[in-house]
């Protein structure tokens, strides 16, 4: 490829077997489900091969490679969008696109790809001809993905001559030209950028613009980002691209609690504490004639809900005509979706109540989990808001306390802070204002009553105390 060297790959010695196409399907499943297991094993084992070994080098180079659940879960996802649910409908899908894979790693989206295809009836003579770029900078990782592949072909008689290996930055590649569409897919490197090399403040946006222009109009992209692609001010004409380009958008989203879509992130840590803790989008961007956009809540499960949880589809909700702010929301619900809609035309958001000179302060902590804590107190760790009369206080500590706020900050926020700009910016809608009139004698009987509901943790060796309303206050949905 014209610009990009090619990978000088070790020569394997796997001599052919007499198996050749006459592999059954139920064989060529089992063995695509056998070398996935042993993919994913390296997966962890390449995100320190070219450093040294250290968990400061591996961070550095961005490694969060995709756990195999994942994987196939990114798959069934994308061929759902796609509506391919047969064989015939799979055989197109890989004889009408070329295939980019930017950050193979140990090829483990390439490998879930082919057991998808399997598992459609799609047989190795098939596959075999699948036209895919195999890009990563590290030459261990193509050699390894070069002998898996063989290891197909010795098993099935079937050769992958379209397969090219590019030992290269993706974010150098110069592809030839195709009639062909092109996809992209990948889980690219999450490293903070040098100000100086790129107007993007983490290079998977630049993998994500480059993904866009190799892809084109015609073309498609499924990677698995950071899910501030989703709401970060630095990524806003990233996503202003992709509306202007008219692309069908789907994006599930992922929070690290209690379980993390990457299982290890920072494989040779044995303490959890400093496991990954990424919260994660999976973007798919569909060629069409019209930008529309589905989204799915920022989802949460635990351990033991693992495999049910990726095993099933995540679920959208409509965010096409989501105009609150420039971001692509987390939708938590319909009932949120109503609520928003009806929010559109709000005379008032919670900022038009505050007061520098208020006498009633309500303190916010400005992080949150399962949910909004209030404080008794100013804090390092806490948002003051001032209101000038006592009735806007309680509202506003209606607001905050109610699974409405909770709905509306998942949909908004990052799953874990709490800003200003979150608690300021909410919208009230005038169908709330009376439910929030009427609400003021039970928030006044619940703040007297708070010790009821104190919480408290351990954080930096000091003991902070919060208030816990979110079992107890009334819903503010209509």
């Amino acid at each position: 490829m014209e610009g990009n060297s090619a990978c000088r790959l070790k020569q394997v010695s796997n001599p052919k077997t007499n198996i050749s196409q006459g592999v059954s399907n139920s064989e060529w499943v089992k063995k695509l489900g056998e070398l996935l297991v042993n993919v994913e094993q390296a997966e962890q084992e390449l995100s320190y091969e070219t450093t040294d070994g250290s968990e400061a080098a591996r961070k550095l180079t961005g490694s969060y490679y995709t756990p195999l659940d994942v994987a196939r879960h990114f798959w069934n996802e994308h061929f759902s969008s796609r509506k391919i649910t047969s064989s015939a409908k799979a055989h197109e899908f890989i004889s009408g696109n070329v295939f980019v894979e930017p950050s193979a790693g140990s090829g483990i989206l390439i490998f879930s790809l082919i057991e998808k295809l399997a598992c459609l009836g799609v047989g190795p003579k098939s596959v075999a001809q699948i036209n895919i770029n195999v890009v990563d900078i590290n030459a261990g990782a193509l050699n390894f993905i070069y002998s898996k592949l063989n290891e197909l072909e010795d098993f099935s008689g079937c050769k992958f001559e379209s397969v090219k290996y590019i030992n290269s930055d993706f974010l150098k590649l110069k592809l030839p030209s195709t009639d062909l569409p092109i996809m992209v897919f990948g889980n690219p490197p999450f490293v903070k950028n040098d100000q100086l090399i790129s107007v993007w403040s983490n290079s998977f946006a630049d993998f994500l613009e480059a993904s866009i222009e190799i892809a084109g109009v015609d073309g498609a992209v499924q990677l698995i980002l950071p899910l501030s692609i989703n709401f970060g001010r630095n990524y806003s004409a990233l996503r202003e691209n992709i509306r202007r380009r008219q692309y069908e958008v789907r994006i599930s989203s992922f929070d690290n609690i209690p379980d993390t879509l990457f299982k290890s992130g920072k494989p040779m840590h044995t303490n959890s504490n400093k496991a990954n803790s990424q919260r994660c989008s999976i973007i798919c961007l569909l060629p069409s004639d019209s930008y529309s956009l589905s989204v799915s809540p920022l989802h949460r499960w635990s351990r033991k809900e693992r495999t049910e949880f990726l095993n099933r589809s995540v679920g959208y909700f409509e965010g096409t005509t989501y105009s609150l702010d420039d971001q692509f929301p987390r939708i938590q619900s319909d009932r949120i979706v109503r609520y928003l809609k009806a929010a559109e035309c709000a005379s008032e958001r919670v900022s038009d109540w505050i007061s520098q000179s208020g006498e009633h302060s309500l303190f916010i902590s400005n992080v949150a989990r399962n949910f909004i804590g209030i404080r008794d107190g100013k804090s390092g760790s806490s948002h003051e808001l001032k209101f000038e009369t006592r009735s806007r206080f309680l509202a506003a500590f209606l607001i905050f306390s109610s699974d409405l706020y909770f709905d509306y900050w998942l949909t908004v926020g990052d799953g874990f802070h709490v800003t200003k700009a979150n608690l300021m910016g909410f919208p009230v809608a005038k169908s709330l204002s009376d439910r929030l009139e009427a609400g003021q004698p039970i928030a006044e009987y619940y703040w007297r009553a708070k010790e009821k509901f104190a919480k408290t943790k351990k954080n930096a060796g000091k003991s902070v105390k919060s208030f816990d309303f979110s079992g107890e206050m009334p819903t503010l949905y209509e």
